[in-house]
């Protein structure tokens, strides 16, 4: 009985591990490629080889990707104990810019029918009215800065460099970068840029069958049918990629900004200083994954500042202003050219900028009306208040007004105990006039 049981579980094992091994998990990146997609692939592929996956396949279409999140994604690719295949679907998708570098850097490279890749110069630098790929190519790339250069050059050795680990056509890598060279999915395989075409996933995996990888001197082949496993995306990803919108975070800061400002000027609130610290917090945790401007962000916080010191100093409107057109500028700056096409919304820039001049006129209107108030300190707080005579006079005499005595002087004769009222003051000498109280008639 104990060799039926023993039997039994030794089966059962060896189910459970061919079941492993012809299990494929996969993802999907559908968009630019930034932080929140870049966190996505690492914890997928950690969750593919913690559960002994046979694969893990990236199903791509992307205009292109930040140059941090392109390498981190790449980093776990080439350090992962499984294949990774990076798969360029449906038809009318694209691997473009940093989706090239993915493709070399993936164990196989495959496309849909009706894709291409390439373009893989960095964004920042490539400019949309020149011309590459024409005869003044070589006068463009002398009028390239030395900066300029550098990148192209560390662009170039990190895909050929690729291109040589997986044994690709890294000629055509260099030419994507310096030229902005794109391919067909056809013609990315005649370059033997790509390893595979397939419409679909489960002719992939048959194409796959004749095929063996090598990992860490481990040998990989595939079998089909396997076991496709979804991996979506979670809540910590859908709210980064929420965050790291620069319109979110952009939003997220001026409120946050917003919010501390009210609860300074009203103490003891407590919600609005809550929410103005999460805000803020979320607002620079996004701002701290986007290629973000320091520059900017310093024009937006003195740009406040200003709009905020015009309500402490009688400044005639030059530091709202001043503090208009520096919020202005830092918003525009914020974010700097990158390969996403990543930037604030025009409209919402100036829609703050329009929230700023209203802020900036209440103050202006508050403070006119502060002025148009009688002083309540001082000699001239003493306008229009009442007291009561001391004496009997006819010009000048004492009268007392809140416990005070002060000398008084009136045209009409005043009697004593009569009350008055301050109309004026002249060298500390009260201007007064009897109050007239009226009789009542039976």
């Amino acid at each position: 009985m104990k060799k039926v049981y023993t039997l039994l579980a030794a089966l059962l094992l060896f189910s459970i591990t061919c079941l492993a091994q012809n299990t494929i998990y996969t993802l999907s990146i559908k968009g630019p490629i930034g932080p929140a997609y870049a966190d996505y692939f690492n914890r997928g592929l950690q969750t593919a080889i913690q559960n002994d996956a046979q694969a893990l396949l990236l199903q791509l279409d992307t205009p292109g990707g930040l140059d941090s999140s392109m390498r981190y994604i790449i980093q776990n690719i080439l350090s992962s104990p499984i294949p990774v295949i990076t798969y360029i679907s449906p038809s009318g998708a694209r691997g473009a810019s940093a989706g090239t570098y993915i493709m070399y850097a993936s164990h196989i490279a495959a496309m849909a029918p009706g894709t291409n890749l390439g373009a893989a110069t960095p964004v920042s630098l490539a400019d949309p009215q020149k011309d590459y790929e024409s005869p003044e190519n070589d006068t463009l790339k002398k009028s390239l800065t030395k900066m300029e250069k550098k990148v192209i050059n560390d662009a170039v050795a990190y895909i050929k460099s690729l291109a040589e680990l997986r044994n690709r056509n890294s000629e055509w890598a260099e030419k994507a970068v310096i030229d902005a060279e794109s391919l067909s999915a056809k013609e990315a395989l005649e370059k033997n840029v790509i390893d595979i075409i397939a419409p679909t996933i489960p002719e992939l995996l048959q194409q796959l069958e004749d095929k063996e990888i090598t990992i860490k001197q481990t040998i990989f082949s595939f079998s089909t049918p396997a076991t496709l496993i979804d991996i979506p995306m979670d809540i910590k990803t859908k709210i980064l990629s929420i965050i790291t919108s620069p319109n979110i975070a952009y939003m997220l800061l001026i409120a946050g900004i917003y919010c501390i400002i009210f609860e300074f000027s009203n103490p003891g609130l407590v919600i609005p200083g809550v929410l103005g610290t999460l805000s803020l917090v979320l607002a620079l945790y996004g701002l701290n994954l986007l290629p973000i401007s320091f520059i900017g962000l310093t024009l937006i916080l003195v740009g406040i500042a200003c709009l905020i010191a015009e309500a402490f100093i009688p400044s005639f409107g030059i530091l709202g202003i001043s503090g208009t057109g520096l919020f202005l500028f830092g918003s525009f700056m914020l974010i700097e050219p990158n390969s996403l096409g990543l930037g604030i919304s025009t409209s919402l820039i100036i829609t703050s900028t329009v929230i700023n001049l209203l802020f900036f006129g209440l103050i202006v209107t508050i403070i006119v009306k502060i002025h148009k108030k009688p002083s309540i300190i001082g000699l001239k707080s003493l306008v229009g208040i009442t007291g009561l005579s001391l004496e009997a006079f006819k010009k000048e005499g004492q009268i007392r007004i809140n416990g005070e005595i002060w000398n008084a002087r009136s045209k009409i004769p005043i009697k004593k105990n009569t009350k008055v009222v301050v109309r004026s003051i002249i060298d500390r000498t009260l201007i007064i006039e009897p109050i007239k109280e009226e009789k009542n008639h039976v």
